[in-house]
């Protein structure tokens, strides 16, 4: 938040000082700009400005199984009881900074669009603005537990999380089917369409690739039938907790889903806001979501499949199914193929352009890692300065 400082107390940020001074001359490059226009150096009065407020922290946890719809609601409050605890300390506090990451971002959004008065300004760090295809490879097929961009450190790392998050989608769609939250993280109805296609590889080594027939993303989420489904009911329910109403919850949980995308969030940015993302091409993501037919003697046209029927599940997340002409053909999920920072593609993390103050194309640092980066702390905090001089 930003509060004032009463009795004419102003602590004033010496321009010349080492950090300040550090900051300015950081090579503005590595945060995707030049040294004009926002990445210009801080000036005096900006400095002065920035000066005239006192910055307390805070942060804000959310359950992120529950929608995010809800969990900006519990936002909204914690702002109000934040600038009502100052004022009733006789400290003028008018609004306050929402610094977010990733899934923290859709969260921040919605709530600004209650009240955006009370917001000074926001930064958003790899929000999946648009959705990630990762989130429908993770319920599809379980979670990746490699990518080709990684180093062995970094797929050990990653074969951790999976471990964690669920290998095989026995563990994961019991999570993520039926709550609302993880569905946020789909791509939603402004995701660049085609994302999903099925692949067929000849043994000459040559592709071809066809769309998968979608045109309605939330259509395929609440597919239950569709070799391709997305969730598998089978799965959602090992403690038979919904019993005869597991379908129902399921349907309920996408269609919130669809709400909070089109209806609760739709395009709206808070107008004194930047964004940040990663596009980086040694953190490859998944920009679209493949299936690779593993049959190298398989014959048929990737057009073909499209109507096939699913038959079984194979190792590493793949599938069988049944062609119209009864031959089984088994299917992989092919790996990551986009640039970004490793979970949120490039082309979601540029979402917010055209829409918000300004919108940075950045490289160097994973997803969970955004805020150790020192080029996106540094940025952070060259943007915190740049937002308090609307206050």
């Amino acid at each position: 938040p930003l509060t004032s400082l009463s009795n004419g107390s102003v602590r004033r940020c010496q321009a010349t000082s080492d950090s300040w001074s550090q900051l300015n001359e950081y090579d503005r490059s590595r945060w995707g700009i030049g040294k004009e226009g926002i990445g210009a150096a801080l000036t005096d009065e900006e400095l002065k400005k920035f000066a005239q407020f006192h910055y307390p922290v805070y942060a804000f946890g959310y359950n992120w199984l529950k929608s995010n719809e809800f969990s900006a609601e519990a936002l909204k409050t914690r702002i109000e009881g934040i600038i009502a605890y100052w004022s009733e300390r006789k400290r003028e506090c008018r609004g306050v900074l929402l610094v977010t990451h990733s899934m923290g971002g859709l969260i921040a959004r919605a709530c600004a669009k209650k009240i955006p008065s009370q917001i000074t300004g926001v930064i958003h760090g790899v929000m999946p603005a648009l959705g990630a295809p990762a989130c429908y490879r993770r319920l599809a097929c379980g979670t990746e537990s490699s990518s080709p961009s990684n180093g062995f450190i970094d797929n050990m790392k990653a074969e951790k999380f999976a471990e964690i998050a669920g290998q095989t989608i026995a563990e994961t769609t019991p999570v993520l089917s039926t709550a609302a939250g993880p569905l946020e993280l789909l791509p939603n109805h402004l995701y660049p369409r085609p994302w999903l296609f099925v692949e067929v590889k000849s043994a000459q080594k040559k592709s071809e690739v066809e769309a998968l027939p979608v045109n309605d993303p939330y259509d395929l989420y609440a597919d239950f039938t569709s070799w391709y489904r997305m969730i598998d009911p089978a799965f959602a329910d090992p403690a038979k907790k919904f019993k005869s109403g597991l379908l129902r919850t399921i349907k309920s949980a996408i269609s919130q889903a669809k709400r909070f995308h089109m209806e609760v969030l739709g395009d709206y940015y808070h107008p004194n806001t930047f964004a940040f993302y990663a596009d980086d091409r040694t953190k490859l993501s998944f920009g679209a979501c493949r299936w690779v037919v593993s049959s190298p003697s398989f014959n048929f046209s990737a057009d073909q499949l499209n109507g096939a029927k699913p038959h079984s599940y194979a190792v590493g997340g793949g599938r069988n199914v049944e062609t119209e002409v009864g031959t089984i053909v088994g299917l992989q999920p092919a790996v990551q193929d986009a640039p970004g920072d490793g979970t949120v593609p490039a082309q979601s993390g540029a979402g917010p352009e055209g829409k918000i103050r300004q919108v940075f194309r950045t490289q160097g640092y994973s997803h969970q890692d955004s805020y150790s980066s020192p080029d996106m702390l540094s940025l952070t905090l060259h943007l915190i300065v740049k937002l308090v001089q609307n206050a």
